[in-house]
């Protein structure tokens, strides 16, 4: 059997291992070394060059980079500030994270940009109303795109670049590519802007959740939710109440922040003023959540994960100086839903 023939049967059963899915890929590329080593189809020498290679190593690196970017929550920063300004419209919000997953995948490889804006665009699609289907597919499409704008942006660009180096010719300039992934992105962009309601599935899930609950470990990660999750619902003294959400001030509590706020039936309040019986999702260190509940009379109670409190309104609610010196027995007035 000559050398094509082997090389042939050894790639088959390297797909079958992929396939079979039992095998780490690290594990099934050292045996199809081992094996084109051992049939003779490669020399000692030429089976380990892989590992001084340059383009190899490379590759690798941005591997790293990629996960050192995403660990250090750069790419959920810079989804929020872009969420922030994009508002709450579906066409604005797709051409932003479109273009947000480009640039991300032209830096740190497809992979790792669209790990770390997943969550992001699934909780956005929830929010304001939309299958998640209609923004993920989007996602994935501006993420090839960006892939084509740099020669970070896909292994493949940087083996091609070799391979047009060792035959001779200059190696692709960095931006090289954009000439066709520019346009490209402009054109995956329109089209799933005008177009993207028609053709794109409109899938949902069979039973949401609609607290979100599924999603609280992710919420913890990106979010640094690492003192508990509190969820308030606003009673009649509340002086929060009549307030825009954009004006609850919260900074007398260190620690204490505003991850969301939810209208009585759970859904997103968008932009209208805090009214009784609305919910407010916050996060914090446990004394300082104390603190704020006895200041501003509301009903508190830390659960470790996302769990509506709710008190029983047998009395009228206590002014100020009650609550103070009910801080006591406060706990017991609550039980949970």
């Amino acid at each position: 059997m000559d050398d094509a023939a082997v090389t042939l049967v050894i790639l088959g059963a390297v797909i079958v291992l992929f396939v079979w899915n039992r095998l780490p890929v690290g594990v099934v590329a050292i045996l199809t070394m081992l094996a084109l080593w051992v049939t003779g189809v490669l020399a000692v020498d030429q089976v380990v060059a892989g590992f001084g290679d340059p383009v190899v190593v490379f590759i690798a690196t941005l591997f790293v980079v990629s996960e050192g970017v995403d660990s250090t929550g750069v790419t959920t920063w810079l989804g929020q500030v872009i969420v922030a300004r994009a508002g709450a419209s579906r066409g604005r919000l797709v051409l932003a994270i479109g273009v947000l997953c480009a640039v991300l995948t032209a830096l740190i490889t497809l992979n790792g940009s669209v790990a770390a804006l997943l969550p992001l665009v699934v909780v956005l699609a929830m929010r304001i109303g939309e299958p998640p289907s209609q923004m993920l597919m989007p996602l994935a499409f501006a993420g090839s795109c960006g892939a084509l704008i740099m020669l970070t942006g896909s292994p493949v660009n940087v083996i091609v670049s070799e391979a047009a180096q060792k035959a001779g010719e200059p190696p692709f300039p960095f931006f090289s590519f954009a000439l066709v992934g520019i346009p490209l992105l402009a054109g995956t962009l329109a089209i799933s802007v005008l177009f993207g309601p028609r053709l794109l599935p409109s899938r949902r899930p069979t039973h949401p959740t609609a607290d979100l609950g599924r999603y609280a470990e992710t919420l913890e990660q990106y979010y640094s939710l690492t003192d508990g999750f509190f969820l308030l619902r606003l009673r009649e003294l509340s002086p929060l109440v009549g307030q825009p959400t954009a004006d609850a001030d919260l900074s007398a509590y260190p620690g204490v922040r505003l991850v969301g706020t939810q209208d009585p039936d759970r859904q997103p309040l968008g932009d209208r003023s805090l009214a009784v019986d609305d919910v407010l999702v916050v996060s914090g260190p446990r004394p300082e959540v104390s603190r704020m509940t006895i200041d501003l009379c509301s009903p508190w109670r830390w659960t470790g994960r996302p769990t509506r409190v709710h008190c029983s309104p047998v009395r009228p609610a206590p002014s100020r100086s009650s609550c103070r010196r009910a801080r006591r027995w406060s706990a017991r007035r609550c039980f949970r839903g």
